[in-house]
């Protein structure tokens, strides 16, 4: 069931659908990532904002900032990698 968050809408079977693939190509890449950090994945995936993130989830921006970075630590990329490697999958 889709959620919004103002006019933007996140519905993970529609994510699924349009990028049947992902989760997968992901979790072969980085099998060390949970299931919360693969959903907020695709959430960046989609260019959903931090804050845009963390109030559909209702946790605070700052949470999310720290999954970034514990994401982009397990997969080995920098700051300012994560959405174009996401993208690119």
């Amino acid at each position: 069931m889709p959620s919004s968050y103002g006019s933007r809408k996140y519905d993970d079977e529609d994510f699924r659908i349009r990028h049947p693939h992902f989760y997968s190509i992901l979790r072969a890449k980085c099998p060390a990532l949970t299931a919360h950090q693969l959903h907020i994945c695709a959430m960046i995936r989609d260019e959903f904002l931090s804050h845009q993130i963390a109030a559909f989830l209702k946790i605070t921006e700052r949470t999310i900032e720290s999954h970034r970075r514990n994401i982009r630590k397990k997969i080995g990329l920098k700051k300012g990698e994560l959405t174009g490697f996401l993208t690119s999958i």
